[in-house]
């Protein structure tokens, strides 16, 4: 909430086969929670769809 220091600030963290090791990336670019199950899906190979607006995968987990 609002009297929590930073608390609309979150993680996210992702490996395995095929996704590049960066360790600790610290980047300007603002990520959005509705980003992680498109993120997900694709890395497992799928498309979410949904029946409200989702926003693109995090382009960055795929950087090789």
């Amino acid at each position: 909430g609002k009297s929590v220091s930073d608390a609309s600030e979150m993680w996210f963290a992702v490996m395995g086969p095929g996704i590049p090791a960066s360790g600790e990336v610290k980047t300007e670019m603002q990520i959005y929670q509705d980003q992680f199950a498109q993120t997900m899906a694709k890395l497992l190979g799928f498309t979410y769809k949904a029946s409200h607006p989702v926003s693109p995968e995090i382009k960055s987990v795929f950087k090789k």
